[in-house]
């Protein structure tokens, strides 16, 4: 019995969310681990490069840019599980279109693709107010 083109053709698309899946996570932890281990260097630079006898005022401002680096390396994380989530849901929702002969949902991933997006562009903004305020506190010290 031969597939249909739709057929081959959801199976087609199906293949590609899961390797897409494998390839997210396989992206998202060396973003993580790079990120990471930047901001980790670059504060103990810049803790380093201060003297004793130096005054620094603006230490809220270097808190600051910590916290923000902080959350964007929170979102980027969070975003990776949800990302897996709809993929996995993208996945299920080809199943059943290809099953039911149905067209597969506008949005695939539903929901879980929308929290994706949001925390991606959060973790993209908090990481870019991140690196501005630590410019900021390196150029007034």
């Amino acid at each position: 019995m031969e597939k249909s083109s739709d057929e081959e053709r959801f199976g087609e698309y199906r293949w590609h969310l899961v390797h897409a899946r494998e390839r997210a996570q396989s992206d998202w932890d060396k973003t993580l681990v790079a990120l990471a281990g930047g901001v980790l260097a670059l504060s103990l630079v810049l803790l380093n490069s201060f003297r004793e006898d130096q005054s620094v005022t603006r230490y809220w401002m270097l808190y600051a840019a910590w916290s923000s680096c902080g959350l964007s390396l929170i979102s980027v994380l969070l975003s990776f599980v949800t990302s897996r989530n709809a993929l996995t849901q993208a996945i299920s929702e080809a199943d059943n279109a290809l099953t039911s002969s149905k067209e597969p949902p506008k949005s695939p991933g539903g929901s879980w693709a929308c929290v994706t997006d949001i925390l991606n562009y959060l973790g993209v903004i908090s990481f870019i107010l991140g690196v501005a305020m630590l410019s900021v506190f390196v150029l007034h010290t």
